[in-house]
């Protein structure tokens, strides 16, 4: 059978996944930003799964495209930006994000896949300030 990360995508692809911060305080957002570049039709690629912890507000991902389309056939970048914001205190941990594709140049029957490295996120407590007002 095929992988769980298969998205129907065909082609020659490379994926990065960096995150914005592996330290953050509670209510600040962590950004993980996954780019698949490659021949093929980026366009049809479906936005990998990121699993954030239970703890964290997940927002919507937001996603850009850079395509070509040549005699060459078609190229170019998908980047899709997923944030979400931790609730609480504590080390998290994102697991690896799977991309996995058919790469015809190499065997029209092979699924290649992609993995990223596992994320580790420590959330540390907001820090307050206190805002002392004085009377006249």
């Amino acid at each position: 059978g095929q992988p769980a990360s298969f998205s129907g995508a065909v082609g020659t692809f490379s994926m990065t996944a960096d995150i914005s911060s592996n330290n953050v305080k509670t209510d600040e957002a962590v950004t993980i930003k996954v780019k698949i570049t490659g021949n093929g039709n980026v366009k049809l690629v479906k936005n990998p799964e990121v699993v954030f912890p239970n703890d964290f507000d997940v927002y919507d991902p937001k996603v850009e495209m850079d395509i070509k389309t040549t005699t060459a056939g078609v190229s170019g970048s998908k980047t899709i930006e997923y944030m979400a914001i931790p609730r609480y205190a504590g080390d998290f941990e994102i697991p690896a994000i799977a991309f996995s594709y058919f790469d015809i140049p190499s065997s029209p029957s092979l699924i290649s896949c992609m993995w990223s490295k596992v994320r580790a996120v420590a959330v540390l407590p907001r820090s307050y300030r206190t805002l002392v007002i004085k009377r006249a």
